[in-house]
C-alpha cells in the first residue's frame, strides 16, 4: 500500500555553525554552512525514518536560496510545495555552540523567502491527499506565511488529518509577544500533537516548573504533549496521564536538531499507529524512549538537518542501549 505523504510546513535557512569547538559568536574566527530551519530538519528526519514527505516552504533565488533547493533534492523531499521566490533572499542565522552543546542564535531576514509564502499560493493542496500536517515555528512570525500556514491547519482540522505543531520559540525575532502568544495559543488549543522545549514552555506560561507549566497550555484532553528537557529526558500527557522517560547518556558535540529529531520520532511512531488514550503505559514510555533515541543521536553530531538518524540507525541504537 502505497503511504500518502506527510506534509512539513515552515521556515527553511541557512545556519553558519562556529567552526572552532566552545566558541562565541563574537570570537568565532570563521563559520560552516549548514542547511537548517526548525520545521525542514523534522522534515528531513521524517523522510530517513521512512515516510515520503512534501515540504511546504518558500526560498529565494539568490547563491544560498539554491544551495537550500539543492539540499531539498537531495535529500528526497517531495517538491510539489516548495516554491521559489525571484528576489527574496535567504534567512541567514549564525550559531556558536557553547561548552554545555547549546547553540546561541542570530539571525538576518530581511526581505526572506520563507516569510512571503501567500494563502492564494497554497489552495491547491488538498488536505486529504496528506498523512500528516507539521508545521512551525518562526515562519509564523511574518504576514502572509502566518496566513499561509495558518489556514492550511485550519483546512487540516476540518478534514480530520492529523496535525502536529513545535513553536520552537526564539524570543529575540518576536516583535510583538501578546499577539505572537495569543496566536501560540491558538494553535495549541486545536492541534492534536505539541511539541515543545521546557523552555519553550516558560517562555509561554512563565512557570518554571514543567508540570505546573502544562496545566496552564489551552489543551484539549485529546492533544497529545510532548516536552523535552535535554538531558533528563521528556514527558509526554494526554488528559490527566503523565509520563516520562529518562534521556540517554551520550557525549553531547551539538544540540541543534535534537528536538527536530524528537518530533520527526514523533510523527514516524503515530503513522505506524495512530496515538489513543488508552494505549498502554509501555507503549508511551516506549514512544519517547524511540524518540529520546533519535534526539541523542542528533547531540552526538554536528547540528541541523543532516543529522537526523534514519530508521536503521535509531533502531540500532536502542538495540545497543538495551545490550
Amino acid at each position: 500500500m502505497i503511504q500518502s505523504p506527510v506534509l512539513c510546513g515552515g521556515e527553511i535557512l541557512c545556519d553558519f555553525f562556529a567552526a572552532k569547538p566552545d566558541s562565541t559568536l563574537a570570537m568565532a574566527p570563521s563559520f560552516e554552512k549548514r542547511a537548517g530551519g526548525s520545521p525542514f530538519n523534522t522534515a528531513v528526519g521524517v523522510k530517513r525514518l521512512g515516510h515520503p514527505t512534501s515540504f511546504l516552504t518558500k526560498i529565494g533565488t539568490d547563491g544560498f536560496g539554491s544551495f537550500l533547493y539543492e539540499t531539498v533534492k537531495q535529500e528526497g523531499l517531495l517538491l510539489d510545495t516548495t516554491f521559489r521566490e525571484p528576489g527574496a533572499k535567504t534567512t541567514l542565522a549564525f550559531v556558536a555552540v557553547g561548552c554545555d552543546g547549546k547553540p546561541d542564535f542570530q539571525f538576518y531576514r530581511d526581505h526572506a523567502a520563507d516569510t512571503l509564502l501567500r494563502t492564494e499560493e497554497t489552495t491547491f493542496i488538498n488536505p486529504s491527499n496528506y498523512s500528516f500536517y507539521h508545521f512551525g515555528s518562526v515562519a509564523l512570525l511574518h504576514s502572509p506565511s502566518r496566513e499561509a500556514y495558518l489556514d492550511l491547519f485550519h483546512r487540516f482540522q476540518q478534514a480530520r488529518i492529523p496535525t502536529s505543531f513545535d513553536p520552537n520559540i526564539r524570543p529575540s525575532l518576536i516583535r510583538d509577544r501578546k499577539e505572537y502568544m495569543e496566536l501560540i495559543g491558538h494553535i495549541i488549543s486545536g492541534v492534536d500533537v505539541v511539541k515543545l522545549s521546557d523552555e519553550d514552555l516558560e517562555e509561554i506560561t512563565g512557570e518554571k516548573n514543567v508540570e505546573k507549566a502544562i496545566k496552564m497550555l489551552p489543551l484539549r484532553d485529546q492533544t497529545w504533549i510532548f516536552v523535552t528537557m535535554g538531558a533528563k529526558g521528556a514527558i509526554v500527557q494526554t488528559g490527566t496521564e503523565r509520563y516520562t522517560s529518562q534521556g540517554f547518556a551520550t557525549k553531547v558535540t551539538d544540540t541543534t536538531g535534537c528536538g527536530d529529531a524528537f518530533m520527526a520520532a514523533i510523527i514516524h511512531q503515530y503513522l505506524q499507529s495512530p496515538f489513543r488514550s488508552d494505549q498502554s503505559s509501555t507503549w508511551k514510555k516506549n514512544l519517547l524512549r524511540f524518540a529520546n533515541a533519535a534526539a541523542a543521536i542528533v547531540a552526538s553530531r554536528q547540528g541541523a538537518s543532516r543529522a537526523m538518524p534514519t530508521l536503521d540507525q535509531v533502531e540500532a541504537f536502542l538495540s545497543q542501549a538495551e545490550s
